[in-house]
């Protein structure tokens, strides 16, 4: 950005937003087989941002939480037990929350 003058505080917080604005998240699909479990998560991380990190900078001590949510369809959540824990598991595991549907019922 070439900036000889910034004569008001709207246009330093207007440059001060959109130089510091980090990474995007996306999003990306694969078209063969099963259409959850061939999203990726990923994150698009710009030249100079890239750079930035690279050389060690900080980021005025700025930090991102990024959370993976597990894409599940409705009422078909992934379950986890030990084989001595079967029927136990699967009964408790419908009367919980998953991660995604905690997330939608927090936001």
């Amino acid at each position: 950005i070439n900036v000889e003058v910034c004569s008001t505080i709207k246009s330093v917080m207007y440059l001060y937003k959109y130089v510091y604005k980090g990474h995007d998240a996306a999003t990306l699909e694969v078209w063969n087989g099963d259409e959850i479990e061939n999203y990726i998560n990923s994150r698009y991380v710009s030249p100079p941002e890239a750079v930035w990190r690279l050389f060690s900078y900080e980021m005025h001590n700025k930090s991102h939480t990024i959370v993976r949510l597990p894409v599940h369809l409705e009422d078909y959540h992934n379950v986890y037990f030990a084989p001595e824990q079967v029927l136990e598991r699967v009964q408790n595991a419908a009367l919980g929350r998953t991660k995604l549907t905690a997330f939608f019922e927090l936001n």
